[in-house]
């Protein structure tokens, strides 16, 4: 009976042990273990599949010793037999096919009754993914915190364009474009029409830029004789001609060095003086008039003009080296009859800049409101300035009526044989393009097609073309703007 139940046991232990072996090589962690003295005597295949070395590479080495071999560069196995506590440590696989792999091992004591260690059990998982990912997600976050900062730096400067009108999409992306070229010194030409702003935003981009501290020089290219504008660009010596200083006189490049010149009107620079500004831009150095001697300067550069340089590239007009030195980065203002939604918040803006210049609180009536956002503006911000101005000093009364505006503005309904006319100067272009615009408006309403546009007002079709995109019309605009004309 004894042996029976002895037999019964042996055979008890066989089934507990294999079980405990089938549960040890079906592990989905690395399983090894060794013995007190960090002799290893058991893997499963989970571990050799995760480091990469066959059992019988290990089975009866040191855990120091494979270590000093160059297997991996750290031992749970060693941390436990010094401590007799349970250790988890992150080690690198540094020979072998799995080379550079990053692995987990947690080392486990097994204690006798009296507390000494019998064996440790090491179980290891393979966390390269899991590193690769988190070194992702640190990339990621670096990155997401970088984009943040600059869309908060975004934001902050854009809060300093506070006299420029920002409504429209179109007018965001300039402004978006104003913070970003304000932090490089890159040229920068402005485009559009007279009177859109063009100073304005060259104005901003200077105060915003790492030279805000020194000067922003402006000079307009079509207002000085091109006798005179060599001279007050380039600076002269003593001596260069009859009448010039004795002492010669630094030019507007020169004093503008270390700070920005604006150049208005870049298309009426002569040929000559394009040159001479073309070597400014490439060699950042002049040479004054009656001088021989090159002087080097520090100046942006930022040109703006209404005209078609692209047209005048092919009249030869305007030199094609010097158009792409000055147009690194184009910024093109939209007229404000393509930006209506800019006008809404403009008008209140200009008209309280004007009251507070006069010490006046002029408003004006709704329907002056609804006329001057029906209104093209030809002459664009300078036209609407202008006419508030007008409106605010002439006005006795508090709110500015219908009856107060010039006849160009005030609402009729018929607009047929009408003679357009003006109580007051306005620029001459302006004054021409109105009645231009009418003319054309009035001929599209009643002809539809631009062949007997052309037929009746004397013209080429391509004239009618030409002029109808020039002021971006179609039928609509055509019919609203003669019905509030």
């Amino acid at each position: 009976m004894y042996e029976d139940r002895r037999t019964s046991d042996s055979d008890l232990n066989k089934i507990m042990a294999q079980e405990l072996n089938s549960i040890f090589e079906a592990s989905y962690d690395g399983l090894y273990i060794c013995d007190k003295d960090g002799r290893v005597v058991r893997v499963n295949s989970a571990w050799e599949k995760i480091s990469g070395f066959p059992r019988q590479a290990v089975i009866g080495k040191n855990v120091k010793e494979l270590v000093e071999e160059g297997y991996y560069d750290n031992s749970a196995a060693l941390l436990t037999i010094e401590s007799k506590k349970t250790s988890t440590t992150m080690l690198k696989i540094t020979s072998g096919p799995k080379k550079g792999q990053v692995i987990m091992a947690t080392g486990t004591p097994i204690l006798d009754e009296k507390g000494e260690l019998v064996q440790v059990v090491v179980n290891v998982r393979d966390i390269t993914d899991l590193e690769n990912l988190k070194a992702q997600l640190n990339e990621t976050m670096q990155l997401t915190r970088r984009y943040a900062d600059e869309l908060e730096e975004i934001r902050l400067q854009q809060q300093k364009i506070d006299d420029i009108v920002v409504k429209s999409p179109s007018m965001q992306r300039i402004a978006e474009l104003v913070v970003r070229v304000s932090r490089v010194d890159s040229t920068v030409l402005i485009t559009g029409e007279s009177g859109v702003g063009k100073e304005i935003i060259a104005r901003k981009i200077h105060l915003l830029s790492n030279r805000k501290n020194n000067s922003l020089i402006k000079i307009n290219c079509g207002a000085i004789p091109e006798n005179l504008l060599e001279s007050e660009l380039f600076g002269y010596e003593a001596g260069a001609f009859s009448g010039a200083r004795r002492e010669g006189k630094p030019g507007m490049i020169e004093l503008a060095s270390g700070g920005t010149l604006f150049l208005d009107e870049i298309g009426d620079l002569p040929l000559n003086l394009q040159v001479k500004l073309l070597r400014v831009l490439q060699e950042r150095e002049i040479t004054r008039v009656g001088g021989i001697k090159p002087i080097q300067v520090d100046t942006r550069i930022i040109a703006a003009t209404n005209k078609d340089l692209t047209a005048m590239l092919k009249k030869g007009t305007f030199r094609q080296d010097l158009f792409y030195r000055l147009n690194v980065v184009n910024i093109e203002i939209p007229p404000l009859r393509e930006r209506r939604e800019d006008l809404v918040a403009l008008i209140p803006v200009i008209l309280h800049k004007i009251n507070e210049k006069y010490n006046l609180r002029k408003k004006l009536s709704p329907q002056v409101m609804e006329r001057f956002l029906k209104y093209h503006w030809p002459g664009n911000i300078r036209e609407i300035e202008n006419t508030l101005e007008r409106l605010v000093v002439l006005t006795n009364e508090d709110v500015i009526g219908i009856d107060h505006l010039p006849d160009y503005l005030k609402e009729e309904k018929s607009h047929h044989n009408k003679i357009i006319t003006f109580d007051s100067i306005v620029p001459l272009k302006t004054a021409v393009e109105e009645v231009e615009y009418q003319m054309l408006a009035m001929a599209l309403e009643k002809y539809g097609s631009t062949r007997a546009m052309a037929k009746a007002l004397g013209v080429n079709q391509s004239t009618i073309v030409r002029k109808m995109r020039q002021y971006r019309m179609d039928k609509n605009d055509a019919l609203e703007h003669l019905n509030g004309a």
